[in-house]
């Protein structure tokens, strides 16, 4: 039911409501609107039980700390567009996406990918911060990439009998990696 089917209702409701009809039709009416009413405060409670219970998990400190203590200042760092950009720029490094944002339906043929052989000719550290569970971006691979360090989020504290309400609300556990040769060179590993 979409808002106009929602205004429908309630001009509906308050017309029954207005003519005084019969008496079980006013009460089934007004039973009605309490048992959304009350439907709708319980949802509401549940969203809030569940970013109690995620709040430790989404906490950008050690976050920000791994990223600190494992990135030099002013390196350039690819990555997802989502999780680690505040981290990565509140660290004092440049945050750059592995592929370009656009809205849904979009395409732009202007920039497809980084160009790697470029971006290791800088005079800057190039990362790759990257969640451990998806596949790498399609142009590196194992061979063009150093470990450098992994991320694993705490996932203790909170409301634990709530933390299933939300599961997948905290940072990925996460691998850095350096990047090191360009994907497709055979020139092997950059300085």
């Amino acid at each position: 039911m979409g808002p106009r089917g929602l205004i429908n209702l309630i001009n509906l409701s308050a017309r029954v409501l207005r003519t005084g009809g019969r008496r079980t039709v006013y009460r089934l009416v007004v039973v009605s609107w309490l048992a959304l009413a009350i439907l709708l405060v319980f949802i509401r409670a549940g969203k809030i039980a569940a970013w109690l219970a995620s709040y430790q998990e989404r906490d950008a400190r050690p976050l920000l700390a791994f990223v600190e203590g494992t990135i030099p200042k002013n390196s350039r760092v690819f990555g997802p567009d989502e999780y680690y950009f505040y981290a990565v720029e509140s660290a004092g490094s440049h945050y750059l996406f592995v592929r370009a944002i656009a809205p849904n339906g979009l395409v732009s043929k202007l920039y497809e990918s980084p160009n790697w052989r470029r971006e290791l000719t800088s005079n800057q550290f190039l990362y790759l911060i990257w969640p451990t569970n998806r596949n790498l971006p399609r142009d590196l691979t194992l061979a063009n990439l150093q470990l450098e360090g992994s991320f694993t989020p705490g996932r203790e504290g909170g409301l634990a009998c709530c933390r299933w309400l939300g599961r997948d609300s905290g940072y990925p556990p996460t691998t850095l990696y350096r990047i090191i040769s360009a994907p497709g060179s055979d020139s092997g590993a950059v300085p």
